[in-house]
């Protein structure tokens, strides 16, 4: 099937059919005594037939309870895996908001404005169903639940009641600081050209002994160097670290995270950053025709 697609189609179309199948069957059945008689009378005086249609309608019958039970299997199957990848995001958005509450690089506010960035993302992965202003990003969270994740966290700072809630909550305490020049990173597979002009994002690569090999760099746009910077990256849920890029190290105490993440003092503007030979390995079969290497930063004037 993965061979020919248009027949895997066609196939998956008429294995799903069987249940339809069955109650079209059962259909026919009941409404048997329409028929004319005669037609009734011929088929009671052969046996091959009525032994062929009983043996149809057991097959269908059984293939329509086989075809139901492999489907609830694989809804089961995929809400498993769907339950272990929110689980996985939502202990990176709990790392981020812990590494957020300790961090001392960035300037407060914008320290503040992160921070409650990713309290609304823990709400939208913790309820449901959920607003769609929220998930839109043009509203927040309920003020109240907002302070009782602060004061778990540490914060000694909370959010003030607005009677527009169409817009991010005011923070309490605000600190007033001078406007600062901000910095931007992007990342791109490597090629010796590599500048905000050119960044590439998707690329073929082919497998070698079920592994992909890659080169990423990534360079800051602009005309502004970033200060203090650290930079994480992460493979996708159905894939694992083949090993470890040049100069990264695995979270403290998260040998098995997703994410790897290096430290820099500077990075100049447009002055390419690595390359960094990364080697992943997929684990689910068959893999997936796409998958995705992301990478997040922050630094002391990040934008």
């Amino acid at each position: 099937m993965l061979k020919h697609p248009v027949f895997g189609r066609v196939g998956h179309g008429l294995f799903t059919a069987i249940p339809d199948i069955a109650f079209l069957l059962l259909a026919v059945a009941g409404l048997t005594y329409l028929f004319p008689g005669e037609w009734m009378q011929s088929l009671e005086n052969r046996r091959g037939v009525r032994t062929a249609l009983r043996f149809g309608f057991f097959i269908v019958g059984g293939a329509a309870i086989v075809v139901n039970a492999v489907n609830r299997e694989d809804q089961e199957h995929k809400e498993t895996i769907s339950g272990d990848r929110m689980n996985t995001v939502m202990a990176s958005v709990v790392d981020i908001q812990k590494a957020l509450v300790s961090n001392k690089i960035m300037t407060e506010a914008t320290r503040r404005e992160h921070l409650t960035a990713s309290l609304r993302d823990q709400y939208i992965l913790t309820h449901n169903p959920i607003d769609p202003e929220i998930l839109a990003g043009t509203k927040m969270p309920p003020n109240d639940w907002m302070s009782k994740r602060l004061a778990e966290l540490g914060e000694k700072w909370t959010v003030t009641p607005s009677s527009d809630r169409t817009t991010p909550p005011q923070i309490i305490q605000q600190v007033s600081n001078p406007p600062e020049q901000k910095a931007q990173i992007r990342f791109s597979f490597y090629t010796p050209t590599v500048s905000g002009d050119n960044i590439v994002t998707n690329k073929f690569i082919a497998p070698e002994d079920g592994r992909f090999k890659l080169r990423i760099s990534a360079v800051v746009v602009g005309d502004v160097p970033a200060e203090n910077v650290t930079i994480w990256l992460r493979v996708c849920g159905q894939c694992a670290w083949a090993n470890l890029p040049q100069g990264f190290a695995p979270l403290p105490a998260k040998e098995e995270s997703f994410d790897r993440v290096i430290a820099l003092p500077e990075m100049l503007p447009n002055v390419l950053v690595g390359p960094w030979d990364v080697e992943i390995s997929m684990q689910a079969f068959p893999p997936p025709t796409t998958t995705v290497l992301a990478g997040y930063y922050a630094c002391k004037n990040w934008l």
